[in-house]
């Protein structure tokens, strides 16, 4: 990938997202849901770096960059449903009458 390739992917993400703040937003749900992965990759990097495997141990350096580089924007829409007041709070069963994400 070229200098050129990556400013032009740069620009693509940009367009995702309206402000910095949802970028950062989508980072952090994404290193969360694959914070299973990630340890286990690292595990597998320390065990490449005592078995001096110069390969395995950047390959899984890309594999890592490659899922905290590509994660799409966080879609707003669905749980704005529960701050238009259309559902009632039911604090019996401490939940909101009718569910916008089925």
């Amino acid at each position: 990938m070229t200098a050129y390739d990556g400013y032009l992917y740069y620009l693509e993400e940009d367009s995702k997202y309206a402000e910095w703040v949802d970028w950062l937003q989508a980072l952090l749900q994404n290193m969360a849901g694959n914070v299973i992965n990630l340890t286990n990759m690292y595990n597998k990097i320390v065990v490449a770096n005592e078995n001096e495997d110069m390969e395995l141990y950047w390959y899984i350096f890309g594999l890592i960059f490659n899922i905290m580089a590509d994660f799409e924007p966080i879609d707003l829409e669905e749980l704005e449903a529960y701050d238009d007041g259309d559902y009632e709070y039911n604090q019996d069963s401490n939940q909101y009458a009718g569910n916008p994400l089925s």
